[in-house]
């Protein structure tokens, strides 16, 4: 996900609340992984986008190939 805009965007990761400021014009992956399969929500508000996983899963927020955000998943 690219913020393409000029200003900084919120991304909010739930249900921790844990934020990351993204910052314009730069790519931030999102990975989402849980013992079963699921979807991911995301809502895109004005100045904020919000990602839900399903019931069991983590995420975790990676800019330039390091993690900025999100719970560790265990091994699987």
């Amino acid at each position: 996900m690219t913020n393409e805009h000029s200003r900084q965007f919120l991304l909010c990761l739930e249900p921790l609340g844990e934020q990351v400021a993204m910052e314009p014009h730069v790519a931030y992956e999102i990975v989402t992984s849980g013992d079963d399969t699921g979807i991911v929500e995301m809502i895109l508000q004005h100045d904020k986008v919000i990602v839900y996983g399903w019931n069991g899963s983590d995420s975790v927020v990676f800019r330039d190939g390091k993690r900025v955000a999100g719970i560790d998943p265990p091994e699987r």
